[in-house]
């Protein structure tokens, strides 16, 4: 079963199609992202409007 992915301000569901959700943890820390050598992406809430950087940690 696919993680539901949540917008880390308001909550609400990033992602509404499942099948689009990857098994892997995501992470939305500002202190690791900046930290972290990994690829850093960005996705908007389409609930609050936000752009917010994440990236994958496998």
């Amino acid at each position: 079963m696919a993680q539901k992915i949540q917008c880390p301000i308001c909550k609400a569901i990033l992602i509404a199609n499942e099948d689009l959700v990857i098994d892997d943890k995501i992470e939305f820390d500002y202190e690791k992202i900046k930290e972290t050598d990994k690829e850093v992406k960005i996705i908007k809430c389409h609930n609050c409007k936000r752009r917010i950087k994440y990236y994958i940690d496998r």
